[in-house]
């Protein structure tokens, strides 16, 4: 293949990257790294003596330092980057790259052998504003749900190229191609530093498009028409590879160096519920044997759980919906929630930093089932993935935490007003950047849910005898009217006792021991369940029997 740069024409084509190459690149590239470390962890262990033949943790400890340290070094000289290319070009070499893509638009004026000369979709202008020009208002900081977006897209599909300094986009000349969706729009993205057309870059052979596309030496092509000068980047250039392929290879590298081995003092509580999880009805089925009836007892722990339909109160529609999904476990120590003793929402779901007995601290997440999950030490700037609960978590450096489920929600949590080892929800979102954003009051309590756009609102307000307690919830809308949803009564600790509709009919209906444990709850239909508990061995209290009126005994 010709190293020339040829001029680049409106038709002519593009390479792209087979899906083998992309796939076999990557292989070879996690491969690499794992042998390079464990190379140099031999290597350590020669030159210092330690044993690790017992394995353990010190090995993994020793190993996990020699992988970060060589993955720093490697870094810091472009190792990895090299060893990046090596890998692509195996790949390449055994599934050669193939025309995927052609130049769609080209210069109106200006031809190269009678047809429209390609220019890169930009140009580079002064850094210097003429007299009179109105500058752009900088943009606002972008917070850390906004980076994390950003963290997954670029994970999806990394930036592998950025603009020159002084470089604005121009609307035309784009390509076609076959590798990426029609939207967004793929531009040719660079050129020649030193020939421009109607003021942008000239495209040559080996020039690239925003989707790295790369023009093709021979073929499809000028045939004797050449282009000087380096090359420059005008438009932001993202990977070629395909799709996912890059996230796979970076999440496999993640979990050689960042695997969090979360601890939770409670098995997942109730299959589907708070999670809005859909189930088959094989797996409906099983939870209900694990629960041990329909008005679940959890029969591992022997707590008291309720999650289901009955406990849903409302769902404000919207591309991000507010869903009110009351959690009951007995197993949750909370007692400072909006319903109670084992009582909470998904919104209620925190994180606390707790000193550590031999040094140091650890947090502690509360999810959505009231479980509490040990996460470890993170320090800021730091970021884990736990496999077993499907979490990936990341602390920046301004004390905020972020903590994303397998199903693509984010939580964002900030330390409260007066209390920086509490870090509350501020806001949920998604990968399309919907919001759900949360207000909070002068003495902590949560007082109001909504959406991007204020649209979407709903309203807390609080019981005059228990004031952390909510009494009634109603929706607001962008007229300023109020629909109540519904209200909440409590008992004589001020737990809670009734639910009732917007109408004040009643929908639910529980009961307590002293202890504050459930006795007694009501469903809609009026059948009536009922729990006995007993302490055992001194150690835990569990559900040892469980009636309905209609007269079944479990």
């Amino acid at each position: 293949m010709s190293d020339a740069l040829w001029a680049a024409r409106l038709g002519d084509a593009l390479n792209h990257t087979s899906m083998m190459a992309d796939i076999l690149g990557g292989v070879l590239e996690v491969a690499a790294n794992i042998a390079i470390t464990a190379v140099a962890t031999a290597a350590v262990v020669a030159a210092t003596g330690i044993t690790v033949a017992t394995g353990g943790l010190g090995c993994f400890l020793l190993g996990a330092v020699v992988g970060a340290v060589v993955g720093i070094a490697m870094s810091k000289t472009g190792a990895d980057k090299g060893l990046s290319n090596l890998c692509e070009g195996i790949g390449n070499a055994l599934f050669p790259p193939t025309v995927q893509a052609n130049i769609l638009t080209g210069s109106t004026d200006t031809l190269t052998n009678n047809i429209p000369a390609a220019r890169a979709a930009g140009a580079i202008e002064s850094h210097v504003a003429p007299a009179g020009t109105e500058l752009e208002e900088p943009q606002p900081e972008p917070s850390y749900l906004d980076m994390a977006e950003s963290f997954f897209s670029q994970m999806w599909r990394p930036t592998v190229a950025t603009p020159a300094p002084g470089a604005v986009p121009k609307p035309l000349d784009m390509i076609t191609c076959l590798k990426h969706p029609p939207m967004p729009p793929q531009f040719l993205a660079e050129g020649s530093d030193k020939v421009t057309i109607n003021g942008q870059p000239a495209v040559r052979s080996g020039d690239r498009s925003t989707c790295e596309a790369t023009v093709v030496s021979s073929g499809l092509i000028s045939p004797d028409v050449t282009i000087g000068g380096g090359t420059v980047v005008v438009r932001e250039i993202r990977s070629g590879k395909t799709p996912g392929v890059g996230l796979a290879v970076t999440a496999l590298l993640m979990l050689k160096g960042g695997k969090g081995k979360f601890l939770s003092n409670l098995p997942c509580m109730l299959i589907g519920g708070a999670a809005s999880m859909a189930v088959s009805s094989a797996m409906g089925a099983a939870a209900n044997a694990a629960m041990g009836s329909s008005n679940p007892v959890h029969a591992a722990t022997g707590a008291k759980v309720l999650g289901d339909v009955e406990e849903l109160d409302f769902v404000l529609p919207g591309i991000l919906p507010i869903d009110w999904q009351r959690f009951y476990n007995s197993r949750d120590e909370r007692r400072e929630g909006l319903f109670g003793a084992g009582w909470s929402v998904a919104y209620e779901v925190r994180v606390e930093i707790l000193l550590h007995p031999e040094g140091g601290e650890t947090l502690v997440y509360t999810d959505e089932q009231g479980r509490r999950i040990d996460m470890g030490s993170i320090p800021l700037g730091g970021a884990v993935f736990s496999p077993g609960e499907g979490l990936n978590v990341r602390r920046h450096l301004n004390g905020e935490l972020l903590i994303e489920s397998a199903d693509g929600l984010y939580r964002l949590f900030a330390p409260a007003p007066g209390n920086a080892a509490l870090l509350r929800l501020n806001q949920l979102g998604d990968r399309n950047d919907n919001r759900i954003h949360l207000d909070y009051d002068e003495s902590g309590r949560l007082v109001r849910l909504r959406d991007t756009f204020d649209l979407v609102q709903a309203e807390l307000a609080y019981d005059a005898r228990w004031p952390h307690r909510v009494s009634r919830i109603e929706r607001l809308y962008p007229d300023q009217r109020r629909d109540v949803l519904m209200h909440y009564d409590y008992d004589s600790q001020g737990d809670l006792a009734q639910v009732r509709q917007s109408n004040s009919q009643l929908k639910r209906r529980y009961a307590y021991d002293l202890g504050r444990r459930m006795v007694e709850h009501q469903l809609p239909t009026g059948l009536r369940c009922f729990y006995e508990w007993a302490l055992i061995e001194d150690r835990e209290w569990r559900v040892v029997r469980h009636w309905t009126d209609a007269g079944d005994t479990y």
